[in-house]
C-alpha cells in the first residue's frame, strides 16, 4: 500500500499496527448490530470468540468516504468523474508499478462529497468532462492486486490457489470479468471461458503463464465493467428522468466503449492497458488543461508510442506497444505511413541494459497481448533471432526515425530528456498532449 498512496485517487494508508488480545466492547456491539440488520448476516466471525493470544493486523487508512455501492447518482457528472478518476488512476499505477487491481468493482471505490470542490459545467471548454461533481474517489482493497515495487519485486497474490473467483455462476459482470482476466492470462485472447473450463485440470492449460505477469489488460476489463454498472447505476438512481443526460454520455463515449469492447481488433483501435485509455481520453479533450500540465512530465516519459513492426517473411503487421521515450528508442522498427524502412538498431550495450526490463528471463515480448518469443510471428514461427542482440543482427537500420533523437554515441542509449525535448521541440506550439494524440493516430493501423 506504501506504493500507491502517493498516486492520487489511490487510498491513503497511513499506519499498520499489530494488536494482540480481545475484542473491544465497541467493536463487538458493532459487529453484533450489523450482523441483526444484514439480511444475509456478517460474513466475517463473532468478535467473542476471539482470546488474548489472538493477533490482529490494524490498518489505518484516510477517510474515503462511502463505497460506491451506497452512493445515490444523482448528476451526469458524477459518472463522467468516476469513469475518468478511475481511468486515470489506474493509468498512473500502471506507470509508477505496473499496476493491476483485479478487482475493481463497485465494493472498491469509495466516493467522498467535497464541498466546494466541484466547478461550473460553464467555466470549461466544449470538450472538458472531469472535475465537474465535487466527488473525490479512492480505489481501495488491493487484496488481489499485482505491482512491480521499486526494488525491482513483485508482490501478486496467485488466484490459482483457491478457484472459487472463477466458479461463480456465468452471466453476472463481475464475476465474468475474473473469468475474463483468467482467460487472458491463459490463452491471451479476450474471450471468456465459462465456469465449467475453470476446475482444477485447467491450471495446466496456462502456457507457462502466471498472476506474477504484468497484464495491464485487465484494467481495461475493469474500466468496462465500471462504465456498464455506472450507466445502469445512474438510470436506476434518477429513476429515468434524466435518459437524455446518459443518451448524450453514450453519444460522447461511443468510440471509448467500442475500444473497450473485447470484439474491437487490437489493430483497429482496442485498448490494451489503462494508459490506452487515458491517452484516448487525453485526445478527446476530457481533462481540463491544468490537471494535464500537471502530470505531462510523468506521462511523456512513459507513454506508449504505436508504431508498425512488419515481419519480413509473412508481411505481417503487428500492431507493437513502442515505449520510445523511456527504453525502446533505437529499437528496428518500421513506420509504415510516414517513413517506410526507417528504423533505428539498439546497441549491444543497450540491449543488455535493458533486456531484463522488456523481457522475463530476456527472451519474450508482449505482441497484441499474447506472449510472443522476440523475433517471432504471433503464430509462433520463427522469425530472425532469438533475443533482442540477435534481431539487432540480423535486421540492420539506415536512419533513426523521424521524432526520436539518436542514440548518444558515448552511452549507446537515447536519454528520456532528449526524447522529450525533441517532442517539445517539434510541437511548434502544439499542446505536447494533442501532439501525443497526432502521432499515434497518424501510426495506427489501417
Amino acid at each position: 500500500m506504501n506504493a500507491l498512496t502517493e498516486i492520487p485517487s489511490f487510498v491513503i494508508f497511513k499506519e499498520a499496527h499489530l494488536i494482540q488480545g480481545k475484542s473491544a466492547e465497541q467493536f463487538t456491539k458493532a459487529w453484533a448490530d450489523y450482523d441483526k440488520k444484514s439480511e444475509s448476516g456478517s460474513e466475517f466471525p463473532n468478535p467473542k470468540q476471539y482470546t488474548r493470544d489472538s493477533l490482529f493486523l490494524a490498518i489505518e487508512l484516510g477517510d474515503a468516504g462511502v463505497v460506491l455501492d451506497e452512493l445515490k447518482l444523482c448528476f451526469i457528472e458524477e459518472v463522467w468523474d468516476i469513469i475518468l478518476g478511475t481511468v486515470m488512476a489506474l493509468a498512473r499505477a500502471e506507470m509508477d508499478c505496473k499496476f493491476e487491481h483485479r478487482d475493481l468493482h463497485e465494493n472498491n471505490i469509495c466516493i467522498l462529497r467535497s464541498e466546494g470542490k466541484s466547478r461550473s459545467p460553464t467555466n470549461h471548454s466544449h470538450d472538458e468532462r472531469y472535475g465537474y461533481s465535487g466527488l473525490e474517489m479512492s480505489l481501495i482493497d488491493f487484496g488481489l492486486s499485482r505491482a512491480t515495487l521499486n526494488d525491482g519485486d513483485t508482490v501478486f497474490y496467485n488466484l490459482e490457489e483457491d478457484l472459487s473467483v472463477f466458479q461463480a455462476p456465468d452471466g453476472h459482470p463481475q464475476f465474468n470479468a475474473y473469468k475474463k482476466m483468467r482467460t487472458h492470462l491463459f490463452t491471451g485472447t479476450r474471450t471468456m471461458n465459462k465456469k465449467a473450463w475453470h476446475n482444477e485440470a485447467s491450471k495446466m492449460l496456462n502456457n507457462g503463464h502466471y498472476w506474477s505477469e504484468y497484464t495491464p489488460y485487465t484494467n481495461v476489463i475493469w474500466i468496462h465493467y465500471l462504465l456498464n454498472y455506472l450507466k445502469k447505476k445512474f438510470k436506476a438512481d434518477t429513476d429515468g428522468q434524466r435518459q437524455s443526460e446518459l443518451s448524450l454520455l453514450e453519444v460522447d463515449m461511443r468510440e471509448f466503449t467500442k475500444r473497450l469492447d473485447a470484439r474491437t481488433k487490437t489493430e483497429n483501435g482496442a485498448f490494451t492497458s489503462a494508459i490506452d485509455c487515458f491517452t484516448f481520453a487525453i485526445e478527446q479533450g476530457w481533462y481540463p488543461e491544468e490537471l494535464i500540465n500537471a502530470n505531462q512530465s510523468a506521462i511523456l516519459e512513459q507513454s506508449n508510442i504505436a508504431s508498425f513492426n512488419e515481419e519480413s517473411n509473412d508481411n505481417v503487421k503487428t500492431f507493437v506497444t513502442n515505449e520510445w521515450i523511456k527504453e525502446e528508442a533505437g529499437r528496428c522498427v518500421k513506420d509504415g505511413e510516414d517513413e517506410n524502412n526507417r528504423a533505428a538498431v539498439r546497441s549491444e550495450n543497450e540491449a543488455g541494459e535493458e533486456q531484463d526490463d522488456i523481457s522475463q528471463g530476456g527472451k519474450s515480448h508482449i505482441l497484441k497481448g499474447k506472449h510472443t518469443r522476440f523475433g517471432e510471428d504471433p503464430k509462433g514461427n520463427g522469425k530472425a533471432g532469438d533475443s533482442l542482440d540477435d534481431a539487432a543482427e540480423t535486421k540492420p537500420c539506415s536512419a533513426v526515425p523521424t521524432g526520436i533523437p539518436a542514440p548518444d554515441p558515448s552511452s549507446g542509449r537515447t536519454t528520456r530528456a532528449a526524447a522529450r525535448r525533441t517532442v517539445e521541440e517539434e510541437s511548434s506550439g502544439e499542446s505536447n498532449w494533442r501532439k501525443l494524440g497526432r502521432i499515434r493516430q497518424e501510426r495506427r493501423l489501417p
